[in-house]
């Protein structure tokens, strides 16, 4: 992760993380975060015991300003996934969503492993 935008994925898994506790009912408010780098992607997932995404609503979540119904009966206009689907496209990656009744959802997101390299007083990136 050495080359990342730190600061473009601490925005991503903070607002991950806070979408899992703001709409979990339970007492017992569970979030795992993993990690794991793979050849030419580094793997994130924020897992959660908290509300079920129906899987014809799951695209939708990303929609700027879509309404989505919840297990709370209130309706929230979902910014911040739409927030978050652009940085991780900006980081030359993908999002996916899984839901389980009893369970809760998990978000796994991609980005591109970077390589990079300095000649003389410029910078390069190169993405594999």
């Amino acid at each position: 992760m050495k080359n990342s935008n730190k600061y473009a994925l601490y925005q991503i898994l903070v607002n991950l993380v806070d979408n899992a506790l703001k709409y979990n009912y339970k007492t017992d408010r569970k979030v795992k975060i993993n990690y794991e780098s793979l050849n030419q992607y580094h793997r994130f997932s924020v897992e959660d015991n908290g509300i079920v995404i129906p899987r014809h609503q799951q695209e939708r979540v990303f929609e700027l300003f879509e309404t989505i119904k919840n297990d709370f009966n209130k309706s929230s206009t979902i910014i911040g996934f739409n927030r978050v689907k652009s940085l991780i496209n900006k980081l030359v990656g993908a999002i996916f969503i899984s839901s389980e009744i009893d369970k809760g959802s998990t978000f796994s997101f991609t980005i591109k492993n970077k390589k990079s390299f300095r000649f003389g007083s410029f910078f390069y990136v190169i993405f594999e």
